[in-house]
C-alpha cells in the first residue's frame, strides 16, 4: 500500500487501515448474506464480484460505510491486487 501511494502520489500516508472483519469463515467460504450482497450489487450495478475476494471486501467496505465509519464526503478507494 505504501509503494502504491508512493508512485500515485509522491508520498505514503497512514490514513487506511486493514480490515479483517468480513472473511466469512475464512478463504474461500462464504455464508448466505454474502450470497445475497452479490446478487444484490449485480442488480445495481450490472457487475457481479468474485466471491473469494472482491466481494468480501466490497461487503466490508458497505458495512462500514452503513455503520457511519466514514464522514459523509468522504474518499474512498478500496484496492483489490
Amino acid at each position: 500500500m505504501q509503494r502504491l501511494q508512493r508512485e500515485a502520489f509522491g508520498e505514503a500516508t497512514s490514513n487506511w487501515f486493514i480490515d479483517y472483519d468480513f472473511h466469512f469463515g475464512g478463504y474461500a467460504k462464504r455464508k448466505p448474506e454474502l450470497d445475497a450482497f452479490i446478487a444484490d450489487f449485480a442488480t445495481r450495478h450490472g457487475i457481479t464480484p468474485d466471491w473469494v475476494y472482491e466481494a468480501k471486501m466490497l461487503y466490508g467496505l458497505f458495512a462500514r460505510i452503513e455503520a457511519g465509519a466514514f464522514a459523509p464526503g468522504t474518499r474512498i478507494i478500496a484496492v483489490l491486487s
